[in-house]
Order: structure tokens, then C-alpha cells, then sequence
């Protein structure tokens, strides 16, 4: 039987720090969207969870708005084709959105902190020679540790 691996059994560096912004195709009346312009808009949510509030609606909950969530997908990869030709933003990591060429990329119109984007990895591999190059050429490509290792 597989059981779940204890927190002191893992290892992790932090590889980046990240910040959401928004993808939209229909043109806001400025260069970002303005908070109204964001809540009056539809949004897509990825969550596999029917009823999971994200970081995102927590920090609208807290400024006291909620956005309209019009469509629920279960993975990212479809999310940002859905707003092609359509008034609905998709509100998520930055680097995932910033560079595909199409629609808005815009900040969000509220503030809401940014987050680590971490690698993880059971204790058992940390000298296995072939983790550790895997480990490196990621660390590579996302610009180098930045918190270093933690236990």
C-alpha cells in the first residue's frame, strides 16, 4: 500500500516567485482593467472542485465583491483558448498567460499577494544523480533557486 509522504520527507526550492494577472479579448476602456470593469465581466475558474474559492475570491470576499464565475474547467491548458471572442477573463498565473500572443494581458484591478512556485521532491532522490540533473535543468530554465533548499 502507497501512503502519502511525510512533510520531513520532502525537500523543495523554491524556483520563482509568481503574480496573477488577467486575460481578456475585448478591450477594456484603458490599458488595465478597472475593478468595476472586472466584476462586471464573466469569468472562467479552473478548479476540479465544484465549490472551491481560490486565492483569488478570497481577496475579493475580503474587499467585500465576488466575481461571476460563467464557466468551470478542470485543467489550465483549455482555459485561456475560452476567452477568444468573448467578454470572459481568465484571472491566472502570469508567466502562463503573458506570452501566448493573444488577447489582454492585463494586472489585476485589486491587489492580492504573489506566490512561490516551488519544487518538490522525496528525500530518497535528492543524491540520485539523475533527479539531480532533472532538478538542475528545471532550476535552469525557471532562472535559478531563489529561496534555496529547504528541508
Amino acid at each position: 500500500m502507497l501512503g502519502r509522504a511525510r512533510r520531513s520527507d520532502l525537500r523543495s526550492t523554491t524556483l520563482f516567485g509568481e503574480t496573477f494577472a488577467c486575460l481578456f479579448d475585448q478591450p477594456s476602456d484603458g490599458d488595465a482593467l478597472t475593478l468595476e470593469e472586472y466584476l462586471a465581466r464573466p469569468h472562467v475558474r479552473v478548479t476540479v472542485a465544484l465549490q472551491d474559492d481560490s486565492e483569488i475570491d478570497d481577496a475579493l470576499a475580503r474587499l467585500g465583491h465576488k466575481r461571476r464565475i460563467a464557466v468551470q474547467v478542470p485543467h489550465w491548458s483549455t482555459a485561456p483558448e475560452l476567452i477568444m471572442g468573448t467578454d470572459l477573463i481568465l484571472t491566472a498565473a502570469r508567466r502562463s498567460i503573458e506570452h501566448l500572443g493573444y488577447g489582454h494581458c492585463s494586472a489585476l484591478p485589486f491587489r492580492l499577494n504573489s506566490f512561490p512556485f516551488v519544487q518538490t521532491w522525496h528525500r530518497r532522490r535528492y543524491n540520485d544523480p539523475a533527479h539531480r540533473w532533472l532538478r538542475a535543468q528545471i532550476e535552469a530554465i525557471a532562472g535559478g533557486p531563489e529561496g534555496g533548499e529547504r528541508a
